[in-house]
């Protein structure tokens, strides 16, 4: 698996579909073999997931929501998306070359 960095940005799979239900998010590869409901930090993760943040965006904005030290949530949330990748869930573009 790929080495995420602070400046690689999450794409969703355009093979997921995703409903949020009373405020948590569940998220289904169309391949129909993943479904996985989010807890509320992750699935606030996955709505900050628009093609243009970069991880370090993200997990400094789910800090500064959830009130928790940005390096801790850097690493929790690179250990969800990298998750989220291992199942084709996610891509991931860099920042210096993204569009």
């Amino acid at each position: 698996m790929e080495i995420l960095q602070h400046h690689h940005v999450p794409v969703k799979s355009p093979d997921v579909a995703w409903q949020s239900v009373d405020g948590e998010a569940v998220i289904l590869h169309i391949s129909g073999k993943t479904l996985r409901g989010l807890n509320a930090v992750g699935s606030h993760v996955w709505r900050l997931i628009d093609g243009n943040r970069t991880l370090a965006e993200i997990a400094h904005e789910v800090s500064g929501d959830f009130s928790r030290g940005e390096e801790t949530v850097f690493e929790d949330v690179k250990t969800f998306l990298n998750e989220l990748l291992g199942k084709n869930m996610v891509t991931f573009s860099d920042v210096t070359t993204h569009q």
